[in-house]
């Protein structure tokens, strides 16, 4: 006599389509900043990401009281591995970005794209399906996001020329640094170790096309996974500190390292387009941003005529009618 055995399901969280990590400075006001960003994360891509903070901050997290219930078992905090060496901003920035990402892949989780963000970023609408959209139709794409055109010639343009010097430095076998963002005098030798991994990555990110001024601007885009295991496969999260002695800023760096490794970066920054993203200030009035579609906002913190409380109450209203409507 034969019996059919019943097989109680497994109850298996589902597949989260993308991970968002945010490296956060030291300043006081990042931990209501950092609140409101799961905030507007939750209210349009509810329950569909992971969520990695790299803190600047060397202490006891900061943000264990900030972390929302629905948030807790997709949350992950670490600390910057820079420990106060260089640049916080810019270096010191990308190696917290490059050890979020390497922490994802650490712990062996698989999403559709990394969205990185930075506090004053904020989230106004759904954008991961047009995101994952982009990355199926066009595999070769590793970045998308607001990028800055290498042939225009406006003001920001100057500001390229700095680093433009420091990049054909860094592609130099020999040379002497006379002061660096890690501290002092510093021999640059090419030939191994860390001075050869940086040069290698921007002789192919050269190679692949990649001119000075291209990047991302870093309030805000997305990394496929493609790209992101590209990093790893190419040793480029091995130890992302290789990087600090260098002046280069994290959008740069993370740009210059999606060209090493022969992927392309592309602009969705237009109508119905998840980003518009400035180094500071907006693209455009709030009003206007949200008539345009679009998702995926920065910088909203104080700037010119720009007010930072104003601006998250206006967006933290848009969310509740939001949410009504839903």
């Amino acid at each position: 006599m034969s019996s059919t055995r019943t097989v109680e399901p497994v109850n298996r969280e589902p597949r989260r389509q993308f991970a968002v990590v945010a490296a956060v400075g030291p300043n006081d006001r990042e931990v209501e900043r950092v609140r409101d960003l799961f905030d507007s994360l939750e209210a349009y891509e509810a329950n569909n990401y992971d969520f990695v903070l790299v803190d600047d901050e060397q202490g006891s997290s900061r943000f264990a009281q900030v972390v929302p219930d629905f948030l807790r078992s997709r949350y992950i905090e670490i600390k910057n591995p820079r420990r106060g060496k260089g640049g916080g901003w810019a270096a010191g920035c990308a190696v917290g970005v490059l050890a979020g990402i390497n922490e994802l892949l650490r712990r062996e989780r698989e999403f559709e794209f990394v969205l990185k963000v930075d506090t004053d970023t904020l989230i106004i609408g759904p954008f991961a399906q047009k995101v994952i959209d982009c990355f199926r139709e066009f595999p070769h794409v590793g970045m998308a996001g607001s990028v800055r055109d290498a042939n225009n010639l406006d003001r920001e343009g100057e500001r390229m020329k700095p680093l433009a010097g420091a990049i054909d430095k860094l592609l130099k076998q020999v040379t002497v640094w006379r002061a660096t963002p890690a501290g002092g005098l510093a021999i640059q030798i090419a030939f191994w170790g860390h001075y050869k991994t940086i040069r290698d990555t921007i002789r192919h990110a050269i190679m692949n096309g990649f001119r000075i001024g291209e990047h991302c601007y870093g309030g805000g885009y997305a990394l496929s996974w493609s790209c992101v295991k590209a990093f790893a496969k190419a040793g480029l999260l091995a130890d992302p500190r290789i990087w600090l002695p260098t002046p280069l800023v994290e959008d740069m760096i993370v740009s210059i390292c999606t060209k090493a490794v022969d992927f392309h970066l592309k602009d969705m920054s237009g109508i119905d387009e998840p980003f518009a993203v400035r180094y500071r200030g907006l693209p455009a009035s709030a009003e206007k941003l949200i008539e345009e579609g679009h998702s995926v906002i920065h910088s909203v913190k104080d700037f010119e005529e720009l007010n930072e409380s104003a601006l998250r109450s206006y967006f933290q209203q848009l969310r509740q009618q939001f949410a009504v409507a839903g």
